[in-house]
Parts: structure tokens; C-alpha cells; sequence
């Protein structure tokens, strides 16, 4: 009888410090938590930003827009939109397609 009182105060303790440790390390977790949080708020801020500043730069293209490449000055027809940011264009000059940023062209 006494052996078995013995062997599950001992399992009890055992469990009562495990119970203890993972309180701690919750806490602890949720800390971590808080600064993921913040990381990924202010990265989301920043893509934010940064959408709107590419946004006001460059007004968005239209299929079948005749465009005009900024470096070179050769005229473009967009085909098809890519991306947000990138276009499939075709040279109206050599029919060669290329993918260009909106930043690179304009109207």
C-alpha cells in the first residue's frame, strides 16, 4: 500500500513541476508571438508603402496600349499584364515580345 502511495506522489510531482515548466514556456511563447505580430505589421506597412508610392509613379497600362519604353523610346503594345508591376509588351517595330516593369514605360 505503501508503494503504491509512494510511486503516484511521485508521479504527481513530476507532473506538477511539468505543469509549472509549460506555464513558463507559454508565457514565453506568447511573447515571441507579440514580436512576430509586430514584424508582420510593419511589413505589411512597409509593402503598403511601397504600393502606394509605385502607384503614384506610374498610372496602370491597358491591353492593347501603344506605351512607350522610357530608355530607348521605342514604341510598345502591351499584350497581356503579367503582374501588378510587369507586362508582356510587343516591339511595334520587330514584333519581339519582352517583360517590362511599369515603371519602365509611358503613356
Amino acid at each position: 500500500m505503501e508503494n503504491i502511495l509512494l510511486v503516484t506522489s511521485i508521479i504527481i510531482i513530476v507532473f506538477g513541476a511539468l505543469q509549472i515548466i509549460l506555464f513558463f514556456k507559454v508565457w514565453g511563447m506568447t511573447n515571441d508571438v507579440r514580436k512576430i505580430k509586430n514584424i508582420l505589421e510593419l511589413n505589411i506597412k512597409q509593402q503598403q508603402d511601397t504600393l502606394n508610392y509605385n502607384t503614384n509613379i506610374a498610372p496602370s497600362f491597358s491591353l492593347g496600349e501603344v506605351v512607350t519604353y522610357k530608355k530607348t523610346q521605342e514604341k510598345f503594345i502591351i499584350k497581356r499584364r503579367i503582374t501588378e508591376d510587369l507586362f508582356e509588351c510587343s516591339s511595334l517595330d520587330t514584333n519581339t515580345s519582352y517583360t517590362l516593369n511599369r515603371n519602365e514605360l509611358q503613356k
